[in-house]
């Protein structure tokens, strides 16, 4: 799991060269989603400090 602190290691789930710049995040039933452009999935918690990487599977990215 990811923390706050950790978000610039979003290179990490893009592929080589990619980037994690102009992130969306919304809040949805308590549950808060962050979308960075050009990655592989998205992060999700409900505290703001405790990220979880969600993979994409199935999706052409």
């Amino acid at each position: 799991m990811a923390s706050f602190q950790d978000l610039h290691l979003l290179k990490w789930f893009a592929p080589p060269g990619r980037e994690a710049a102009d992130p969306s995040m919304i809040l949805f039933k308590g549950e808060y989603y962050l979308f960075p452009s050009i990655t592989t999935g998205f992060f999700s918690n409900d505290n703001l400090t405790d990220w979880e990487f969600h993979k994409l599977t199935d999706v052409p990215v």
